[in-house]
């Protein structure tokens, strides 16, 4: 399953991120010289209160001149102030050095202003965080979010554009897909389980690969929602599932836990074989990763997803790993046996 190697890390970053906010409520909404949140949270909030989609921004502050363009001729506008921001829920992430600087308390700062500080800085990390999730490359980045914080679509920001009726004009052009994505985000909350079911999955289709991620919680969903498989989905999201626990439990050391995550997805009477030699597959391969030395339980689990489907895409690898870690289990029987009866001279 090369798609947990390829987003592991991403992954990891979104469990910390949960984690991290969900531990840490902030009393104090804070928004900066624009008047934009910085708290991805907050502006999610505003956005289900006033039922708007998110512009999300991401800066760097004098660090480029196009971000530095942008914020001067867009943001710090009065018309900005006066459309956008009352049209959409404003979410600024700014990573430059004018912004670490704020994360700085002064020598003689009082209690409450450390506080403040501190909290700027979390939020700052916080930022940085999402915007890995969402592989953002370059800035400025504009990014269009459900009020729900699902993205529907990155903007392709023009640095020719100078004015705020510009960049509005600019943001116009994704009200369809905007629209149409909302409804598809709606669908997900009507109609029986199996409606549900049916919808995040056409939901999740409709996303960009790359930001499927923001949709684990609601995809895990399937399968509590669909409990007879009655739509066929079961099998696919429950391996989701299972990835998305591993990486959440390899994330905080717990190796035996992640490589539980994948054995317990095997034993679903819904999983697919294809899918369950996947799991079995990752269930070794991630064990083995670790370095662990337990090659008859690696070997048990290579054998496992051989057996789960013996003509599928995974069978030359397999053999391949089964093979090298017999070899690994003989080799170290054979210093096992030696070091317990060694030769005399």
């Amino acid at each position: 399953m090369k798609k947990f190697f390829c987003t592991i890390c991403v992954l990891a970053v979104f469990a910390c991120m949960v984690l991290s906010i969900s531990s840490c409520k902030k009393a104090e909404v804070l928004k900066d010289e624009c008047g934009c949140f910085l708290d991805i949270d907050d502006a999610v909030n505003n956005a289900k209160k006033n039922n708007q989609n998110i512009l999300l921004l991401i800066t760097s502050r004098g660090d480029d001149y196009i971000s530095q363009q942008f914020i001067d001729d867009v943001l710090m506008s009065e018309d900005f102030a006066n459309s956008i921001a009352k049209n959409y829920s404003v979410c600024h992430f700014d990573f430059s050095q004018y912004s670490y600087e704020k994360t700085v308390p002064a020598d003689d700062a009082s209690k409450e202003e450390l506080e403040r500080v501190e909290h700027y800085a979390s939020l700052m990390q916080a930022g940085y965080q999402f915007a890995m999730l969402l592989d953002c490359q370059y800035t400025p980045a504009v990014y269009l979010l459900t009020k729900e914080g699902y993205v529907i679509s990155d903007v392709d920001y023009d640095d020719e554009i100078l004015f705020t009726e510009e960049f509005s004009s600019l943001l116009s052009e994704y009200d369809d897909v905007a629209a149409h994505y909302n409804q598809l985000a709606e669908a997900t909350k009507k109609g029986t389980n199996i409606e549900k079911a049916r919808a995040i999955d056409a939901l999740c289709k409709e996303t960009p690969e790359q930001y499927r991620t923001l949709l684990i919680e609601l995809t895990k969903t399937i399968p509590e929602l669909d409990k007879n498989n009655e739509t066929g989905l079961c099998s696919k999201y429950i391996v989701d599932a299972a990835e998305s626990k591993a990486i959440e439990l390899y994330s905080k050391g717990d190796i035996a836990g992640a490589v539980q995550s994948y054995i317990s997805a095997c034993e679903n009477k819904f999983i697919e074989p294809s899918e369950k030699q996947e799991c079995y597959y990752m269930a070794a391969y991630l064990l083995a990763s670790t370095g662990s030395d337990d090659y008859q339980v690696i070997l048990s689990y290579l054998n496992s997803a051989l057996a789960a489907c013996p003509d599928g895409d995974k069978v030359q690898y397999i053999n391949s790993a089964i093979e090298y870690y017999k070899q690994q289990e003989e080799e170290r029987v054979k210093q096992a046996q030696d070091a317990q009866n060694p030769q005399s001279e």
